[in-house]
Parts: structure tokens; sequence; C-alpha cells
């Protein structure tokens, strides 16, 4: 944000380690911010100017491995790794609440990841959605969809075998399958 020296001083955001993002304001109002690469684990802040204000979170958890056999997007056929991809997963984001101090946990009904967050956002599922390591985690899993909610009037949902949001009406449809 800022930093001096003998010699002068500096403000801002260092250039190395911003993410350039796209933005585009949708017909209902609201806004898509989607970065532009994928996000590597840690803390990342949204914001607009050099305000260090804004909307804060974070990608990955306390483990860095991948998940076994993560070299291929399809479920795997071995149960052994599907059960430790899905064990990873649940860790992943249980991990990440914890580090994080959110209220939430993560579960797996089914082919279902099932996510409760008090932080629930379209802007935050819009986020996970588009990290490609983390679809790739949830694919190793088995996961055909992941739901993402709030448990009150926030719920998103992804069907990863047509790689595509489940529009709203749809997604109490399939919550209550």
């Amino acid at each position: 944000m800022a930093s001096a020296g003998m010699f002068g001083g500096h403000s801002g955001f260092e250039t190395k380690k911003t993410v350039t993002t796209t933005i585009v304001k949708r017909n209902d109002g609201g806004w898509d911010v989607v970065p532009t690469q994928d996000l590597k684990d840690g803390e990342y802040l949204i914001t607009s100017g050099v305000n260090p204000q804004g909307f804060d979170f974070g990608i990955g958890g306390q483990q860095k491995e991948p998940a076994p056999n993560q070299t291929t997007a399809e479920p795997s056929a071995n149960s052994s790794n599907q059960s430790a991809a899905r064990e990873m997963l649940l860790k992943t984001f249980n991990a990440s609440f914890a580090k994080e101090g959110v209220a939430g946990y993560a579960e797996i009904s089914g082919n279902k990841l099932i996510v409760h967050s008090e932080r629930a956002s379209e802007m935050l599922f819009h986020m996970q959605v588009a990290n490609q390591k983390l679809i790739s985690m949830m694919q190793q899993a088995g996961i055909a969809t992941y739901l993402y909610t709030n448990d009150a009037d926030q719920k998103f949902a992804y069907d990863l075998k047509a790689g595509k949001i489940i529009p709203p009406a749809a997604s109490q449809a399939t919550e209550t399958k």
C-alpha cells in the first residue's frame, strides 16, 4: 500500500502482486469479476484504485499437495483415489473456513459437493467456478454438481459435467432431488 525510504516513497499496490481481471456489467445490474488467469493459493482483495478497502477472500487451504492422479479432469475409476480426492476437497474448504474465521462447512452427498458459507455471494461463486484448479479437484473427486449457499437467500449451482452454471430456478430443483 505505501512504502517510504531515504530517497522518497511510493503508494499503491505492487504490480507483481496484482491480478488482471475482466469486469462485465450484467443486464440485471450486477457485475461479473473474473480473473484472466488461474489464481494461485493465497489471500486476495478486490478493490478499486489504491483504497485498501474492498472484498477479501482466499484460495486454497493449508494443504498444498494436489489430489492423487490430478493429471486428468475426468473422475478416477479407482474408488480409493476418488475417496482420497473427496477427503482432500473437504479438507481444503473446511481448512479455508477455519483459517479465515468464517462460519461454514463443506459436505459431499452422492455426487454433489455442498458448501455452506456465511459469506456466500454470487461474486465468490463465479470466482470459484472460474478457478480451473478447483474445478479439476472437484472432477477428480467425482463431483457432478457444486452447490454454494448461505442456507438463507444465496444459492448457486454449477454442473461440472456440462461445465456451466445452473440457473436459479433449476438450481432449486437440483437441490431437492
